[in-house]
């Protein structure tokens, strides 16, 4: 029986990798407790760290020739080499519930990449990678937004991206510095019918969630879908009508998350304001300059307006809050002409000129 190298370096290990995503041949099966994480991705550490033994030596290893787990020499070359190995993730998916009347919840998923949740309880089953999703309780209750686990939880205080906390939005009763808090990054957010969010009848209607707890025991904010439960979710989470084009599926998802911002009470209130403010209390559109107020009955046109959102999410690869100058007031028709085409930032500027007469 062969035994692994002392030999093998970090280099070894990153040419197993490659070899690895590449579909090199090797005798291993996916690992059963541990994964090795690198960039993002999870691989059986047995696995490449026979790749790397086979390269260095020319013999082939099996996994019958060494053990892994913790303690043993093939985690000890992975870890002395700077990698990370972590344990393996549960099947199924973690749901977590909002409570809208506490926190202004849409506004917060609207405007953020990577959020944070309290979670009480489960913490020590949580891992990085995990799938999960968002639920928003109350009278429009359902799931609003997947996405995966980004950082382990821990104290509120102790988070590494603060600026994400969302700490304004707050109705009633903010939670404690002490607090516990998983990062989440998100993937996709719908916020209502029109964006495909998947309300709470959806899952009475299904036999397999319909037994779940979050419909029979809803109380708390943390809950785990099991493996057939999870399945179930996602089929319900895709099945909305979309474009068979991969990429159209993929434009339309972004223009959805790009119209929720959009539809977002909080974020077009404050925006309002701070344009009225600077402007001796007119609202009116930023492009064209058109005001309600002046061409509609007071009752309906005064502080009407809409707000477009120059900085689609898709573009930040940085957690970052979304800021005033970041939105855009416009009248109806300039927003429908902003959207006209996929390219938004052409059509505006295409705008801009036109009505400063270039």
């Amino acid at each position: 029986m062969p035994s692994l190298p002392d030999t093998i370096t970090r280099d070894d290990l990153l040419a197993a990798l490659a070899a690895f995503d590449g579909g090199a041949a090797h005798r291993f099966a996916d690992s059963t407790g541990y994964d090795l994480l690198f960039d993002g991705r999870r691989y059986p550490p047995k696995a490449v760290v026979g790749i790397a033994a086979r390269a260095v030596t020319g013999v082939e290893y099996g996994p019958e020739d060494f053990s892994g787990g913790r303690g043993s020499k093939c985690f000890g070359i992975l870890q002395r080499a700077g990698f990370e190995i972590v344990e393996k993730m549960l099947s199924g998916l973690w749901l977590f519930q909002g409570n809208p009347v506490r926190f202004d919840i849409d506004d917060y998923v609207s405007r953020y990449r990577l959020l944070y949740w309290s979670v009480p309880r489960n913490r020590d089953a949580m891992r990085l990678g995990d799938r999960c999703g968002l639920w928003r309780s109350g009278t429009e209750a359902g799931a609003i937004a997947v996405g995966r686990i980004a950082e382990l939880p821990c104290r509120k205080d102790n988070v590494q991206h603060p600026e994400c906390l969302g700490d304004d939005l707050w109705w009633q009763d903010a939670d404690s510095p002490s607090d516990f808090k998983v990062g989440i990054e998100i993937e996709e957010f719908r916020l209502d019918d029109e964006a495909g969010f998947l309300p709470r009848q959806a899952f009475l209607e299904n036999p397999t969630l319909a037994n779940s707890l979050i419909i029979r025991m809803p109380t708390g904010t943390v809950f785990r879908l099991n493996e057939e439960e999870s399945a179930a979710f996602s089929d319900l989470w895709q099945s909305s009508t979309t474009p068979s084009d991969d990429s159209a599926v993929e434009g339309l998802r972004r223009l959805r998350q790009h119209y929720a911002r959009e539809r977002c009470r909080g974020l077009i209130e404050r925006k309002k304001q701070d344009f009225a403010h600077r402007n001796d209390g007119r609202v009116f559109c930023e492009v064209c300059r058109f005001d309600f107020a002046e061409r509609y009955p007071e009752s309906l046109g005064e502080g009407f307006i809409e707000v477009h959102h120059l900085a689609p999410l898709s573009t930040h690869d940085e957690p970052r809050r979304t800021g005033m100058e970041d939105l855009l007031l416009v009248c109806a028709n300039c927003h429908r002409m902003i959207h006209r085409t996929r390219d938004a930032d052409a059509n505006l500027a295409m705008l801009r000129r036109h009505f400063a007469g270039v």
